[in-house]
């Protein structure tokens, strides 16, 4: 006996040619020629909770970045968030509202498990680890290695999850 052979078309990268998501194959038997109507639904990927908690962390910070730049004196501190990047003539509020809105868009495509909010928050904690990581020989304090800390966890939990990051599932089922 011939196994049977399932021909799909479009099957790699299948996008639905109608609305209401019916795809039809043919199998092709020793003894018969049957067409099935397949419907297919992708399913999405459910967020890790890591990945909510590590987003809702990043909206807090955003947010508290966002209102000390409004409402409080930034000049305040002994170095400010500018100088820690290396550029001091920057002013400081200005600064702060560019890395707070830089911030919250990298975290909109980290929730929505988008490909660019991956690698950008793969970026994002090399870059934090890697200025906390300057930072904690230059002025050794005690924040920076809590800093350096976080963005290594980010950025290992981040690695450890990619794959939701990367797959979209399609679920097939006879009708």
């Amino acid at each position: 006996m011939v196994p049977h052979k399932v021909f799909v078309k479009k099957a790699m990268n299948f996008t639905p040619q109608t609305s209401n998501n019916k795809l039809y194959i043919t199998i092709y038997g020793t003894m018969r020629i049957e067409t099935k109507e397949i419907h297919l639904r992708w399913v999405e990927m459910k967020r890790p909770l890591g990945v909510s908690l590590i987003s809702y962390f990043y909206m807090f910070g955003a947010g508290v970045m966002i209102l000390t730049a409004i409402f409080f004196n930034a000049n305040a501190d002994e170095f400010g968030i500018a100088e820690r990047f290396g550029i001091p003539n920057v002013p400081e509020r200005i600064f702060r509202m560019i890395v707070a809105m830089g911030s919250l868009l990298i975290i909109y495509g980290y929730m929505r498990l988008k490909r660019w909010g991956f690698w950008l928050m793969i970026v994002y904690s090399l870059g934090f680890g890697v200025i906390s990581y300057g930072l904690l020989f230059s002025h050794d304090k005690q924040p920076f290695i809590g800093n350096l800390i976080w963005s290594v966890i980010v950025l290992v939990y981040t690695l450890c999850v990619r794959r939701s990051f990367f797959t979209r599932e399609k679920k097939y089922y006879e009708h």
